[in-house]
């Protein structure tokens, strides 16, 4: 392990770029402390969640507080009790897909849908998955004219044409912006 640490060295025995071996003494624990595996542990980068098993197959997302993480295990200090199952892998390959889709919406709190934002741009190339759109600024976000990719449905895809000038809608998600929508604008094309 690499650390950096400030030490008084009135003598000037310790010089710079040196190497030191140094044994850390353990903590003592007085009190037993709720543990889960490291990976059941969803961090969503403003809270952290754990997936719990309700029974018959149906699974509903709690916030948690973590606390420190050792030998692959991390502290909870709240929103867990001792006994309750947790989902410790795979969280989103659970054969329960319906119960799991309903659980998901939920975990990114008290938001139901993704705010959506509007711009106008011209098409620059399109390909299965995204779509790359230079467009002009966008004061909600207070983005200046770029050129940007956008992901894109498979749908929204058969309407895009490399030099179209569009309208579109799209939302902000944790991969990236998303076109909710698109509508030509007069069938006007870029001119070359």
């Amino acid at each position: 392990m690499k650390a950096r640490v400030v030490l008084n060295n009135p003598q000037h025995r310790l010089k710079p770029g040196m190497y030191l071996n140094v044994e850390l003494a353990e903590a003592q624990q007085e009190s037993a402390v709720l543990a889960i595996p490291e990976e059941a542990l969803i961090a969503t980068g403003t809270s952290n969640r754990v997936l719990i098993a309700d029974g018959e197959g149906h699974f509903r997302p709690v916030e948690v507080t973590a606390g420190r993480t050792q030998n692959g295990l991390v502290e909870i200090k709240s929103g867990l009790e001792a006994g309750q199952k947790v989902v410790t892998s795979g969280q989103f390959l659970i054969d329960s897909e319906a119960s799991l889709r309903s659980a998901l919406p939920q975990m990114a709190g008290q938001e139901e849908e993704a705010k959506s934002y509007s711009a106008q741009g011209v098409i620059k190339a399109v390909s299965d998955e995204a779509v790359t759109i230079a467009h002009q600024p966008v004061p909600a976000l207070k983005w200046p004219a770029m050129i940007m990719d956008f992901a894109i449905t498979p749908q929204l895809r058969e309407q895009m044409r490399p030099g179209e000038s569009v309208m579109f809608h799209f939302v902000l998600t944790d991969e990236g912006a998303r076109v909710t929508s698109m509508m030509p604008l007069n069938g006007a094309k870029e001119q070359p």
